[in-house]
């Protein structure tokens, strides 16, 4: 089974508040490179079990897409008690690896 959910704005906000450090992706059905690194995040996900990681269509969830200021699909958005610290756009897969490390 997969370990990242595909999350709500709902989903989202309950994820906020909890003091896992968060990692969301946002990504499109469409979209290749999501594609790509659709399973690095998921391994990532694997191997950092404290960190929370969710991903979001931004089909489906535009107002989130937009709340974010997501431009370029996949980012990856990082969080730690609630606010963004860090954000990755695009196949940066070590930048993705070391941001992780950094959330522990």
């Amino acid at each position: 089974p997969a370990m990242v959910k595909q999350v709500n704005q709902t989903d989202l906000s309950l994820l906020l508040d909890s003091p896992s450090p968060l990692v969301i992706e946002f990504f499109a059905a469409w979209c290749g490179p999501c594609k790509m690194m659709a399973p690095k995040f998921e391994k990532l996900a694997i191997e950092f079990p404290n960190v929370n990681c969710v991903k979001v269509d931004i089909d489906e969830q535009e107002a989130l897409a937009s709340k974010y200021e997501v431009n370029m699909m996949p980012t990856f958005v990082f969080f730690k008690d609630g606010k963004e610290i860090h954000r990755i756009e695009g196949t940066k897969e070590e930048n993705l690896r070391t941001q992780f490390s950094l959330l522990q």
